[in-house]
């Protein structure tokens, strides 16, 4: 854990449905600079979105993309400040639902 005090859990022990804030990138230091690439940064918050029917991968949402992982690598971000969609803060824009893995949610 870095120096603060907060409790950090991987980020694919987080349920659907559910926020949370990244606290640190673990593990290799090329696979991190590839998830700092796709949005995963200290400080930016993650949404669960939906699993696979096989639990493998998990769809997230980040700084208005969706991306998705496989639990393994998704083991590698350690996250704070678990909380449920409907409680996590607003940032004043409208969400949309997507439904299925092959359509867009217009």
């Amino acid at each position: 854990m870095s120096g603060n005090d907060t409790q950090t859990i991987p980020l694919d022990h987080v349920g659907s449905g559910h926020t949370a804030v990244i606290a640190d990138l673990v593990g290799d230091p090329i696979f991190q600079v590839r998830l700092r690439n796709m949005g995963f940064r200290e400080g930016e918050t993650v949404e669960v979105v939906k699993q696979a029917p096989l639990a493998d991968p998990v769809e997230y949402s980040i700084e208005g993309a969706h991306i998705s992982l496989r639990r393994a690598e998704a083991h590698h971000v350690r996250v704070a400040d678990v909380r449920p969609v409907s409680l996590a803060p607003c940032r004043g824009r409208r969400r949309r639902l997507r439904r299925g893995w092959g359509r867009r949610g217009l």
